[in-house]
């Protein structure tokens, strides 16, 4: 597992600490990472902008743009990271709730570190197999595997599966980028299908196992058709 980790925070001495705290929990555990480290809010969303995360320390209270600030402007940005604020201000602890973090940490409770560590490489590791989003104020989690395909339409993204369909917020790059490594394919600008449900790639057509058809515009058919042929020999092997 690869993680990339921005840390932002205003007070250069507690950033640093942190920063060196988290690689080395995280070399305990094996698990790779690519750190980096901002002093504002407008760092913080110029480097994801620039080059994205997987996860971001957030203090909240900071000058020019606050952690809250920053937190709502990264809710439009593609490939959104897992949050986790850091703060010493307890009382701001349920105002938090609103930017659903994935947990609240105490500048004077950081013995915690190494336990919400813990819980936050179990939640990516979750997420490799599993498909995490948010529709119609519910967290909806879906197998991949049983994840027939996306459409994108009006800057809503469906998604169409063996349990049912779902309809939320996201650009269709993000989810491209997020299941890079779990046999998708992008046969059309508004549509990514799953390899695993793929019975035949026709001109101009995907046909699904479950009977279901899915455009494949001109430009995207030789690589459509080749991504599918790879997918195919990999597991037959």
């Amino acid at each position: 597992m690869m993680l990339r980790i921005l840390f932002c925070d205003d007070d250069a001495v507690f950033l640093n600490y942190l920063k060196e705290r988290m690689e080395k929990i995280l070399s305990g555990m094996n698990v790779k990472t690519e750190t980096a480290v901002c002093s504002s809010g407008e760092e913080l969303i110029t480097e994801l902008t620039g080059s994205g995360a997987d996860v971001v320390f957030l203090d909240i209270d900071m000058p020019g743009m606050s952690g809250f600030e920053a937190a709502e402007t990264l809710r439009d940005l593609p490939g959104q990271p897992v949050i986790l604020f850091v703060t010493g201000m307890d009382n701001l602890v349920y105002d938090s709730f609103a930017y659903r973090p994935f947990w609240f940490l105490r500048k004077t409770d950081l013995g915690r570190l190494p336990e919400v560590t813990e819980k936050l490489i179990r939640y990516f590791k979750d997420r490799e197999r599993f498909f995490c989003f948010e529709s119609g104020g519910q967290k909806v989690r879906l197998p991949v595997k049983e994840i027939l395909y996306f459409e994108s339409r009006d800057h809503d993204l469906t998604v169409y599966s063996q349990q049912g369909t779902w309809k939320y917020r996201e650009r269709i790059a993000g989810v491209e980028e997020r299941l890079q490594h779990y046999g998708f394919v992008r046969c059309h600008a508004s549509f990514l299908v799953n390899c695993r449900h793929i019975a035949l790639v026709n001109k101009g057509e995907i046909r699904l196992r479950q009977e279901q058809t899915v455009p494949v515009s001109r430009n995207r058919q030789k690589e459509t058709e080749k991504k599918f042929m790879e997918y195919m020999r990999r597991i037959r092997l």
